[in-house]
């Protein structure tokens, strides 16, 4: 990647543990901070947790960014963000987080090492990041799979439920 060349990012946040709407503020404004311009986001949807058991459903952000950063440098600033805002790492099974940050989509392009997959690797089969992500481009083609992210959306295999958020006010 050209030093100082700008590309557009698009990560998907993810909280289920206490105030959900704040961790997610805090990661778009540390995303702001750290990593590049925000220059979209989606609504906020909740989504029932992916591949664990709780009784907390998730809140999910897809946020696009406009970075001169590279993708391992985003990586661990992600990282970096993630551990600032409470985020505990476990031994690679899923579990309730306060902030989850993956980097969705990088423009067309493919990047593949063992610890980043860009496009996300499971992307095409859920739905919690799918919704946002077609919200900012869905009719952007998948350049592995050489779908658009709204046909992806439209044939995924994930049956857990996703719907806009509404906050109560009590």
């Amino acid at each position: 990647m050209v030093q100082n060349q700008r590309s557009e990012v698009i990560l998907l946040l993810g909280s289920n543990i206490g105030d959900r709407v704040n961790w997610l503020a805090k990661g778009i404004e540390s995303i702001s901070d750290k990593l590049g311009e925000v220059t979209q986001l989606s609504g906020i949807y909740e989504s029932e947790p992916w591949g664990f058991s709780t009784d907390q459903s998730f809140l999910n952000q897809a946020v696009k960014i406009s970075t001169t950063m590279g993708p391992r440098s985003i990586l661990h600033a992600i990282w970096d963000i993630e551990r600032s805002l409470g985020r505990v790492r476990t031994d690679g099974t899923y579990s309730s987080r306060t902030i989850d940050i993956d980097i969705l989509t990088w423009e067309n392009r493919i990047f593949w090492t063992r610890k980043l997959q860009v496009p996300h690797v499971h992307i095409q089969n859920r739905r919690f990041a799918l919704i946002p992500l077609v919200e900012l481009v869905g009719k952007q083609a998948h350049p592995i799979l050489s779908e658009s992210f709204e046909e992806l959306l439209r044939i995924c295999p994930d049956n857990t439920w996703v719907k806009p958020f509404a906050p109560s006010h009590a």
